[in-house]
């Protein structure tokens, strides 16, 4: 049985339409998710780990997100924060330089600071937070991250198991985040998929 070329040629630009389209959706609901805070009165705040400079200090990107985690904590969204990062090669200590800078810039005190210092990715700084939200008897969380990881950060707290998660934006914005955001075009849905079975999964 021969195929018709032209039926072949149509069907396959139907399914890279679909595709096309599945793809625009996701990017718009990925966005419209980002950008579109939900702040409401939490337990803790949940702040995710990035890059440290050379010098030992947060990166651009991670001041950006600990700056807006001392805002919503000094106008009492929250009254307690847990930091989540890795140790970086250099040796840096991501969780602990975090909790520094909160002390210092936003004068969060040490007694309100979680440390979290095996966020080394979404899964462990979820599955770590959730485990500590439960020893605190904490049941809401706020996470902060930027845009384009707030819908996977959230999905993240979710399938560990904290049912109650509201999210804000860092105040920042680079070039690469635009491949960052495509990536999570990606990373999104794969999450989903991997640790449907929330921290029972392994990353």
């Amino acid at each position: 049985m021969t195929l018709d070329k032209g039926v072949i040629g149509r069907t396959v630009m139907a399914v890279v339409a679909c595709v096309a389209l599945v793809l625009v959706v996701e990017l718009i609901v990925l966005l419209w998710v980002g950008v579109r805070d939900d702040i409401a009165p939490s337990d803790v705040g949940i702040v995710l780990g990035s890059s440290i400079t050379a010098g030992g200090e947060p990166s651009p990107r991670l001041q950006a997100r600990l700056d807006r985690t001392g805002e919503l904590w000094q106008a009492g969204v929250f009254p307690a924060v847990i930091v989540s990062g890795g140790v970086e090669p250099e040796g840096w200590d991501e969780a602990a330089i975090m909790a520094r800078y909160l002390q210092q810039r936003w004068h969060v005190p040490a007694s309100a600071i979680l440390l979290d210092a095996t966020g080394n990715t979404t899964h462990d700084t979820a599955c770590h937070s959730a485990a500590l939200m439960r020893q605190h008897g904490y049941r809401s969380a706020l996470v902060v991250s930027q845009h384009f990881h707030i819908a996977r950060s959230r999905d993240a707290l979710q399938q560990a198991g904290i049912d109650d998660v509201h999210h804000a934006h860092a105040y920042f914005f680079e070039r690469r985040d635009i491949y960052s955001t495509v990536r999570e075009m990606v990373a999104w849905p794969l999450y989903r998929w991997r640790h449907a079975d929330g921290c029972a999964s392994s990353d």
